[in-house]
């Protein structure tokens, strides 16, 4: 009986952190549709093109520096929290986080300089804005990473919804006060997150104080800030290896087609991006981002093989999950393309709408390799993550580079199907060879009473 009330609460807990997750979600993607409908309608699509190329300045310090902390951050979490150890770890985050700041203005500054020296001053506003936006962002993905840790759906989903909405209000503040333009419109993005950051720093102080006045669950296991702080090097460190690649991955194909179709290709592109893939992966993000902290908690240091068995057997039902969800949306895709480019878009975006359906394919395909990056994280195995991400990387800008080459945006589009479907396939046998022994043994037990049978 007790057994049975167990499960029953563990299922309406997971319902209602689904629900609000789901919420959150829907609100993020409303105002993604209304941004995207509001900035191609003020924007041309040239400078939609120039504030796409700008993001990806910004992305390039989250990938290398930001976004690796925050990794960091959200994955020993659970582990502090079992070890009641929150305090030691709040403290080495703030110097993690503070660190990253200081290495983030330091080669901002560098960037500015090789931009005055290299005769390409009319990049400087957008990257003074990127570089605010790549501060502000990422202090809000390390909070955004402890809270989604920690488990608390509600607090997460609000601010990502009022990230969402702010960015459309003060983007167009102050396009109209500077003028049209990517800086203008990349500063609205920064002043958002910033803003929802301070909200996530008062959240994150009341859950502090919630957890310390409860009863240890678990003996305490404390450490000293320091060594906290050589835990979340140790993990971090190979994505910040790899983080170069990575952005090279995910900007690859605006620069291609900036340097052989020109900034008009790079907005249509963009409008492509948000409409095509942003929905595919926000839908898959929502399972991950449910699933995540529960398959940390469950693999714990990751010591125990039944543990991390379970692991392997809920990130196998949810990469099959996302398969499905991606073939359904390419078939939705290939009979509304027309309808959703008309309803989003003004028409000088039009043109592109056929492609949807391979965006679609795309996006399913890194979905899964997401998935399968959850498995590997949760063997505190990142290392072996690294030259995989890096070669990776390198075919999706190599392809990406030929195909806006050949052909265009038309081009574009297929290299990054083909270059999508080797990054998850290549996910894939590796999760499968950093199986545990013993699960190996089990796997092949299994196979052969099935064969017998």
């Amino acid at each position: 009986m007790r057994s049975i009330e167990k499960r029953s609460v563990r299922w309406h807990r997971l319902g209602a952190e689904g629900l609000w997750i789901a919420l959150g979600q829907a609100a993020v993607v409303a105002g993604s549709l209304v941004l995207v409908r509001t900035l191609t309608t003020a924007m041309a699509p040239a400078d939609y093109g120039r504030l796409a190329l700008g993001l990806t300045i910004a992305g390039l310090a989250n990938q290398m520096i930001t976004g690796s902390i925050s990794n960091a951050l959200s994955r020993f979490w659970s582990i502090a929290d079992e070890r009641n150890d929150r305090d030691s770890y709040i403290i080495a985050a703030k110097r993690m986080i503070g660190i990253a700041f200081l290495v983030v203005i330091a080669l901002g500054c560098g960037f500015l300089l090789f931009l005055h020296f290299a005769g390409l001053a009319e990049w400087t506003a957008i990257a003074v804005a990127a570089l605010a936006l790549a501060l502000s962002s990422g202090l809000n993905a390390a909070l955004n990473g402890i809270q989604t840790a920690a488990r608390q759906r509600k607090v997460v989903a609000l601010h990502s919804a009022a990230d969402a909405w702010l960015k459309i209000g003060l983007s167009l503040l102050f396009l109209h006060m500077f003028g049209i333009g990517g800086a203008s419109a990349i500063w609205g993005y920064a002043i958002s997150a910033t803003l929802v950051s301070l909200s996530q720093i008062v959240f994150l102080r009341r859950l502090l104080l919630l957890r310390a006045a409860q009863p240890a669950t678990a003996q305490s296991l404390r450490q000293i800030p320091i060594q906290w702080m050589k835990d979340f090097w140790g993990y971090a460190w190979p994505f910040m290896g790899w983080g170069l690649f990575t952005w090279l991955q995910t900007s690859s194909d605006r620069w291609a087609l900036q340097a052989f179709a020109g900034p008009t290709e790079v907005g249509r592109y963009a409008v492509l991006y948000q409409l095509g893939f942003a929905p595919l992966t926000t839908a898959s993000g929502l399972l991950v981002t449910l699933l995540t902290p529960i398959l940390f908690q469950k693999a714990g240091d990751a010591s125990d093989a039944g543990r991390i068995a379970q692991v392997y057997d809920a990130t196998a039902r949810i990469a099959r999950a996302m398969l499905g969800l991606t073939v359904a949306a390419t078939i939705a895709f290939l009979l509304l393309h027309d309808w959703i480019f008309t309803m989003f878009t003004s028409g000088a975006f039009r043109t592109s709408s056929h492609l949807m359906p391979l965006m679609a394919a795309a996006a399913g395909l890194q979905a899964c390799h997401h998935v399968l990056g959850v498995r590997i994280s949760s063997l505190l195995k990142t290392r072996s993550l690294l030259v995989p991400q890096i070669l990776s990387a390198i075919s999706f800008a190599v392809l990406n580079m030929a195909g806006a080459y050949i052909a265009g945006l038309a081009g574009l589009m297929v290299a990054l199907c083909l270059a999508s479907a080797f990054y998850a396939g290549w996910m894939w046998a590796l999760s499968q060879a950093l199986k545990p022994e013993e699960l190996k043994k089990a796997h092949s037990l299994t196979r052969s009473s099935e064969c017998a049978s």
